[in-house]
C-alpha cells in the first residue's frame, strides 16, 4: 500500500506533517515537475509521518541531487519510530557513497558513486527488527552492495512511522533536492513492493468542471484554486450540504503506468461546530466521492491516494481516465 506520496508541486511545505528550520521549496533543480524540496545544514529538515501505524517493512524511493559534499556522516534521510527516534539513517560518505546507519552504529556502505550535482533514485527496502532487520538498496534501478542482515531497530519499537528529509545532527549532514518521494509497506494487492524510478506528475485545474457550486472570492471558479505556490487570497466557498464544485485538468504529460493518483486539497472552516467535506472525482459522467473528512479553522493541506480507479474497483488508473477527469470538493 502506497502510504505516502510527494514531487513538492503544490510549492508549499506544508505538505509535510512538521517542518523545523528553514527547509525550502526549490525551482532551480528538478528531476521531474516544477519543484523540488531542499535543506541544507543541521536543524533545517521537515517530516512526514504516515497514516497507517505500526509499519514493520518499507520500500521506499527518494530521488537526491547532492549539489556539495556533506560534513561527516552526510545525513539526509532518516526513517523513524512513533516516538521520533530514528531507527535508519541515509547518508552520504566522503567517496560519494550511500551509507546506512542504524542510529549512529554504519551498518552497511554502498559501492556505486554519486556524483555531485545529479539526481539520482535511490529505492531502499527496511525490514525492523532486533535480527533478521534487512536493508537493500538500489540506485537508478541498479543493486547497490547494501544487503545487510541483523538488528536494525534502534528503538524499542519495531516500526517505522515517518521519514525526515534533512537532519537535526550538529557535525553530520549534507545539502540536498529531493524529489518524487514514494513510500510503500508491504500490505495490499499494489504498492507493496519497489517503487520503481518513477516520478510524480502533478495536474492543476485549467478550467471549469461540471460544477461551479461553491462561491469563488473572485472571477471564475476554476481560477481561485489551481495556484502553486497556493494564494490563501483567492478561494471558493460552501456553507450548503451537498454543493459541489469541480475543475477541468490538463491531459497527462504522456502514456505511462499510473501507480497511484493522489488527491490534494487546501482548507479550512469558518466558524464554530463541526464542518466537514468529500473529495470529489468525476469520470465518464459519474461522481466518487470520499468519506466526509473533519475540517479544522487552521488552513491546512488534506490528501487521499487512490490506488486504484473508482470506476472499475481494484483495476488500476487509466491515462485515458485521469485525462477526462473532473477534480474537486464537496460540502458534507
Amino acid at each position: 500500500m502506497r502510504l505516502w506520496m510527494c514531487g513538492f508541486e503544490q510549492g508549499s511545505t506544508g505538505v509535510f506533517t512538521s517542518v523545523t528550520g528553514t527547509p525550502t521549496i526549490s525551482t532551480s533543480r528538478l528531476r521531474t515537475g516544477l519543484r523540488s524540496f531542499y535543506t541544507v545544514g543541521a536543524g533545517n529538515y521537515a517530516q512526514k509521518t504516515f497514516s497507517v501505524a505500526g509499519v514493520v517493512e518499507v520500500y521506499s524511493r527518494i530521488a537526491v541531487n547532492f549539489p556539495s559534499d556533506g560534513v561527516g556522516n552526510g545525513y539526509f534521510a532518516t526513517f523513524r519510530d512513533s516516538g521520533g527516534t530514528g531507527q535508519i539513517t541515509l547518508g552520504r560518505d566522503a567517496l560519494g557513497k550511500l551509507t546506512v546507519f542504524r542510529g549512529t552504529t554504519l551498518i552497511a556502505t554502498g559501492s556505486i558513486v554519486m556524483s555531485l550535482d545529479v539526481f539520482y533514485c535511490i529505492e531502499v527496502y527496511l525490514k525492523i527488527a532486533d535480527s533478521g532487520g534487512r536493508v537493500l538498496a538500489k540506485i537508478d534501478g541498479v543493486s547497490d552492495t547494501i544487503d545487510f542482515t541483523g538488528d536494525t531497530k534502534q528503538s524499542t519499537l519495531a516500526e517505522v512511522a515517518m521519514l525526515r528529509l534533512g537532519t537535526s545532527v550538529p557535525g553530520d549532514y549534507i545539502a540536498c533536492y529531493f524529489d518524487d518521494v514514494a513510500v510503500n509497506d508491504v500490505s495490499g494487492a499494489v504498492n507493496n513492493t519497489w517503487p520503481g524510478q518513477g516520478g510524480i506528475v502533478a495536474l492543476f485545474p485549467s478550467e471549469p468542471g461540471e460544477y461551479d457550486e461553491w462561491t469563488p472570492s473572485t472571477g471564475a471558479n476554476w481560477d481561485c484554486v489551481e495556484e502553486a505556490p497556493p494564494s490563501d487570497a483567492n478561494y471558493v466557498s460552501s456553507a450548503t450540504s451537498a454543493k459541489k464544485d469541480s475543475y477541468g485538468m490538463p491531459a497527462m504529460p504522456g502514456p505511462g503506468v499510473i501507480s497511484a493518483v493522489c488527491w490534494w486539497a487546501r482548507a479550512k472552516k469558518d466558524g464554530a461546530g463541526d464542518k466537514n467535506f468529500k473529495r470529489l472525482l468525476r469520470i465518464g459522467g459519474t461522481d466518487y466521492e470520499s468519506a466526509a473528512v473533519t475540517l479544522s479553522t487552521s488552513i491546512a493541506y488534506y490528501s487521499e491516494i487512490l490506488e486504484a480507479s473508482p470506476v472499475v474497483p481494484n483495476d488500476p488508473w487509466t491515462v485515458v481516465e485521469v485525462d477526462g477527469m473532473d477534480v474537486g470538493a464537496s460540502v458534507a
